[in-house]
């Protein structure tokens, strides 16, 4: 099963993807203090799924508190380093085309900057609400790229993840140290184990059921 975004969209996500990265560097500010969290992101790659686009709900937890924590210029950072690798390992696993291997990426430090962007625009008037824009964010913005291959009925269940990597990004951004961003392992597990059961569903799928006419399975 592989993520196909449309083409005319990827044109917009990548262009924009540079930007917001170029922004990023400018306005980086933060030091070194949030790699660890970024190292243990990456760490999490491996064990993705074979949808592209779940790389980034697989270290969302540790992405989205280091967002919470260091701001949106270096979650942006962090979110294009972990999407890169997430590229790699899916060419090396063979498992996507070139367009896709270019514009997941894109899509993924657009997501990042967006919920981020979300999540310190709403704190100062409510944590709580910025937590579920965050999520939510999250959740459209992927849902949307899905849009060509999807039913929202059929990932509606995704919701979960989102919730599930912004309420341990607020509890690990709360009782912050060094060791905190290891309770995130947890959290990852369930998301890997929902994401799998979602797609092994969509595989049982019928041809007929898809948008395009096309099978889910790849």
């Amino acid at each position: 099963m592989k993520a196909l975004l449309d083409k005319h969209l990827s044109f917009i996500l990548v262009p924009a993807a540079i930007v917001i990265v170029v922004w990023a560097a400018l306005n980086y500010v933060s030091g070194k203090d949030w790699i660890l969290p970024g190292i243990l992101a990456a760490m999490t790659i491996p064990f993705a799924t074979k949808l592209m686009l779940t790389v980034l709900f697989t270290g969302a937890p540790l992405l989205m508190a280091i967002a919470m924590i260091y701001g949106t210029p270096t979650c942006v950072i962090a979110a294009a380093g972990y999407a890169l690798l997430g590229a790699l390992s899916m060419r090396l696993a063979r498992a996507g085309n070139a367009r896709m291997l270019i514009a997941g990426p894109a899509c993924m430090i657009c997501e990042a900057f967006l919920y981020s962007t979300a999540y310190h625009f709403l704190k100062p008037v409510n944590l709580f609400l910025a937590i579920m824009a965050m999520a939510f964010v999250s959740y459209m913005v992927t849902s949307l790229v899905r849009n060509a291959y999807e039913r929202w009925t059929d990932r509606f269940p995704l919701l979960l993840n989102p919730l599930l990597a912004a309420s341990c990004a607020a509890f690990i951004t709360a009782f912050y140290n060094p060791l905190m961003p290891f309770l995130a392992f947890p959290v990852i597990a369930v998301i890997r184990y929902w994401t799998g059961i979602h797609e092994n569903r969509l595989r049982t799928v019928p041809a007929a059921a898809s948008p395009s006419g096309e099978a889910h399975g790849g």
